[in-house]
């Protein structure tokens, strides 16, 4: 087995950089607000230059990370499936920054984009185009966006058996969409989503609990 270390480097850079470093403080606090959920539609996400570029420096982190990082010889150790099990390891690191690493423990950020740029780099790319496209469509219909989560691995499921692909690397990308899935069921912690705001949107501060001081008993 031999290893590119430079490719390695430039996966783990493009793959593990968070978006939320890449977005101002005042953005960061902008996403915090919950009013901003109801906003959520398709176009307003795909005119953000952000989900384009999230999507990608993950399809070229991922692309690097599984045809160029490393070159399994005949008869070398370790398996190929292994080295599955190495790189999906790295993609669930990527995916856990993507969402956990954003300065404030009460920002979230969803990160759909990037999980869609890892498919086109993993799947082939009749399952990815027709699996993404059901599965947005059908959060569309469904106006509840955190549910992409979990109808993308069905949609790339039923893509998988209707164009006959049986490849490991389905199965990864399933695993990446159920981890954000899962994540996104905690109510208390809902997922953020950067997306084009439209013209006159404003931002409201939400009001901050004031804590009342015991006054000592006489």
């Amino acid at each position: 087995m031999r290893i590119s270390y430079l490719h390695l480097l430039l996966a783990l850079v493009l793959l593990w950089l968070p978006l939320a470093l890449l977005l101002g403080r005042r953005r960061r606090r902008d996403l915090r607000n919950p009013g901003r959920s109801m906003l959520v539609t398709l176009p307003a996400l795909l005119t953000s230059p952000w989900a384009w570029f999230d999507m990608v420096r993950a399809c070229a982190g991922a692309w690097l990370l599984l045809r160029q990082v490393v070159e399994l010889l005949p008869r070398a150790k370790p398996s190929l499936y292994e080295v599955m099990g190495a790189q999906l390891g790295v993609l669930l690191v990527g995916v856990w920054i993507q969402i956990m690493a954003t300065g404030s423990r009460r920002l979230r950020l969803a990160p759909l984009f990037y999980l869609l740029g890892i498919t086109i780099a993993l799947v082939p790319w009749q399952v990815s185009l027709f699996g993404g496209l059901l599965g947005l469509i059908l959060t569309c219909m469904l106006r509840r966006w955190y549910l992409a989560f979990w109808l993308m691995p069905v949609t790339l499921l039923a893509a998988t058996a209707l164009f006959g692909t049986h490849e490991p690397a389905v199965g990864m990308t399933l695993v990446l969409f159920g981890l954000v899935a899962l994540i996104s069921v905690q109510p208390e912690r809902r997922l953020s989503w950067v997306f084009a705001e439209p013209d006159g949107y404003s931002v409201e501060e939400q009001p901050r609990r004031r804590r009342h001081r015991l006054l000592p008993m006489v």
